[in-house]
């Protein structure tokens, strides 16, 4: 029963967030921005976490100023993840703007969206991710360009950190550990491979419950780094916290 209930009330949920969106993009036409909007779509990710059954553990503080965040990436659902304990504007590979009605969704509620392996769309984004910043927006960005099996940290590309220096905002590593309930590294949960979105989310929906961890560690200011400094130190910094074997109760 588990997997048609989840399917069910998931499904009904993506029809609520269609509604709220023409609501108050169409109907109220608030910007993505708009504390009311931001709320909003933090809660509908927030439960979309809790119907598809992501239980989350936050170890460490998110900044309480505006920063750039970089994590590891493991699966599309650290987005709603993410999102539930932070506030950030993602930046996602451009073919999930083309998803059916949850790549409009996530165009209608700020993300940026990046062309993978061009120059000026890269180039593009980190105008874009500037501005944000400049503007006392947090952002986040996924520096390895992929999602990997969540057992190791491949190469953090730098190139979009150069956002956080010409903006002059501090850099946030945030690690991501997904487990079972014993806290063992969860095999079946990241979306990787020949997979399509919709065999990973049935693969999700049929578990009992998956552990998101969380990791937030110290912000630094990029005065004294360079991108490829920053990027390889947060780089190295959420590979030792995924490397622990066993999550922290």
């Amino acid at each position: 029963m588990r997997l048609p209930l989840r399917l069910f009330f998931l499904t009904l949920h993506v029809f609520l967030g269609l509604f709220l969106t023409l609501l108050l993009a169409g109907l109220f036409r608030l910007d993505s921005q708009h504390p009311y909007y931001k709320r909003t779509t933090r809660w509908w990710l927030s439960q979309v976490c809790t119907i598809i059954g992501i239980k989350i553990r936050v170890h460490g503080e998110i900044a309480d100023t505006p920063v750039m965040l970089v994590a590891n990436h493991i699966s599309w659902a650290d987005i709603p993840v993410l999102a539930s304990h932070s506030n950030p504007r993602f930046l996602s590979k451009s073919e999930v703007r083309k998803w059916p009605v949850i790549g409009w969704l996530a165009d209608k509620s700020g993300t940026l969206f990046i062309q993978r392996g061009g120059t000026g769309s890269a180039n593009n984004a980190i105008s874009q991710l500037t501005q944000c910043l400049e503007q006392q927006q947090t952002v986040l960005v996924f520096p390895e360009g992929t999602t990997t099996n969540g057992k190791d940290v491949r190469k953090f590309h730098p190139r979009l950190l150069k956002a956080a220096i010409e903006s002059q905002t501090p850099v946030q590593a945030v690690a991501l550990r997904y487990t079972n309930i014993e806290g063992e590294h969860d095999e079946d949960f990241p979306f990787i491979g020949e997979q399509t979105l919709a065999d990973n989310l049935l693969i999700i929906l049929k578990k009992k419950c998956t552990i998101a961890n969380i990791h937030f560690t110290p912000s630094i200011h990029p005065t004294l780094y360079t991108r490829d400094k920053l990027a390889k130190n947060a780089q190295e910094t959420i590979k030792k916290l995924i490397s622990i074997k066993k999550t922290e109760a």
